[in-house]
């Protein structure tokens, strides 16, 4: 039986659960720094969207045209657009100030998981390794 590398005395079939769980973890890792950094973003994108809402007004109301009713379409359009940015950025802010709960629970979720798999691989590994023994025996 080969082993995985000159340092390690465990076979090659013992390793391969345990990088399979470090590459598991790395995008683990990576999928929460990216949501992180997407509930930031919908918070940011509904700020601007109230901001920009806000400038339109004012410019409207100092030039003094009125709307017509394709204006009247896009400015429902653009609060419907502006209700769901709200929608999501509240979601966002609860999550945020909460301290990611729901994220950490589906982390907590995935890791035990992924710890489940490594040890019920090991285990029907190192069986079927040694069932394999005793026949090459």
């Amino acid at each position: 039986m080969g082993h995985s590398n000159g340092t390690s005395k465990a076979p090659d079939w013992a390793m391969k659960p345990i990088r399979r769980l470090g590459s598991n973890l790395r995008q683990i890792h990576d999928f929460y720094h990216l949501t992180v950094g997407g509930l930031h973003a919908i918070i940011k994108h509904h700020e601007f969207l109230v901001w920009g809402d806000e400038r339109i007004r004012e410019l409207t109301a100092k030039v003094g045209d009125p709307e017509t009713d394709k204006d009247l379409v896009a400015t429902h359009e653009r609060e419907n657009q502006t209700q769901r940015a709200k929608e999501q950025a509240d979601l966002a802010r609860k999550e945020v100030s909460a301290g990611f709960p729901v994220l950490h629970s589906q982390q907590a979720v995935f890791l035990w998981g992924a710890v489940e798999g490594i040890v019920a691989t090991s285990r029907f590994l190192n069986a079927s390794s040694n069932k394999l023994a005793l026949v090459v025996k």
